[in-house]
């Protein structure tokens, strides 16, 4: 990438929260197409534009590689083109898994830092924390287990019936991402130091959880080219308005 941005090449650096961005089968394509137009279409001249795709998410559980990342490569393989076209601009495009922090200084593609990212997925034994609803009702089915169910799980139980006391962290083991959404604001924050006004960043998640992320890296939009906050959904967030004003392209694809 670093030898990309010498020669005056654009570079589109897609960090993409692949559990957080619903990613059914055909869509990839077509969503790189549409975050190219819109940074064509906002003015920036992209120059001889190389996309790199960049994927963040659970892909090792403790040391060993995990089934989502099995998962991911099969969808990656099948899905991530070699050249994506749009706004008469003809673009390659390249893979990485995120198995390491982005060099904040030459952005080279895959150049490894020397420390490998693991562990990012962690065994919770607790069940997820639901709040009751002060208003209760049974369905219409006779045989509804929505007081049992209630029952279990305010007293973090594993099953719903009257008679089992077994608790949920005995019998169920609950799997969570870990170090994930601090991992990409990281990189966010790194690339954002390359200063170069053909590197074009785009952050591509539906989880709230990046905002403060993206609030940080905008205040350094003076150094890159542009910076885009691609979602599948098309709901208003509190930071919306501030992030537009400071620049920030937000795209429903």
């Amino acid at each position: 990438m670093a030898a990309h941005l010498r020669a005056g090449g654009s570079v589109l650096l897609a960090l993409v929260d692949h559990s957080n961005i619903p990613m059914e089968s055909g869509t990839l394509t077509r969503r790189l197409s549409s975050w190219v137009s819109s940074i064509a279409n906002s003015g920036s001249a992209l120059r001889l534009p190389y996309i790199r795709v960049r994927a963040y998410g659970g892909w090792y559980n403790e040391a060993q590689t995990s089934e989502d990342r099995f998962r991911a490569i099969s969808y990656y393989q099948e899905n991530c083109p070699a050249v994506v076209s749009a706004a008469g601009l003809t673009c390659h495009v390249t893979f990485e898994f995120a198995d390491t922090l982005i060099e904040a200084e030459s952005l080279e593609y895959n150049r490894v830092s020397g420390v490998g990212i693991t562990h990012t997925v962690a065994r919770r034994g607790a069940p997820v924390s639901y709040r009751l609803m002060p208003a209760f009702a049974t369905c219409n089915e006779l045989s509804c287990q929505l007081a049992e169910a209630r029952r279990a799980m305010k007293r973090k139980l594993a099953c719903p019936s009257v008679n089992c006391q077994s608790e949920f962290s005995s019998k169920f083991v609950r799997l969570e991402q870990k170090q994930v959404d601090t991992h990409i604001t990281v990189d966010l924050l790194l690339a954002a130091e390359r200063k170069s006004t053909q590197l074009h960043l785009g952050l591509w998640s539906d989880d709230w959880d990046m905002l403060p992320g993206l609030l940080a890296t905008s205040s350094r939009l003076g150094n890159i080219g542009s910076l885009s906050s691609v979602r599948t959904t098309t709901w208003t967030t509190y930071l919306d308005r501030e992030l537009k004003r400071r620049g920030v392209q937000i795209l429903a694809s």
